[in-house]
């Protein structure tokens, strides 16, 4: 049992995570980038 949560406390690689085909959804379309940014910088 223990031998199955180990992978889920480790630390994500981050190349793993940027080339990831939700972040590009999520910052390369225009409409969705834009609400993202504007969330993320607290303009909603």
């Amino acid at each position: 049992m223990i031998t199955n949560l180990i992978p889920l406390i480790n630390k994500p690689n981050l190349n793993d995570f940027t080339t990831n085909s939700l972040y590009r959804t999520l910052w390369e379309d225009e409409h969705i980038s834009k609400g993202m940014l504007e969330s993320h910088l607290g303009k909603r």
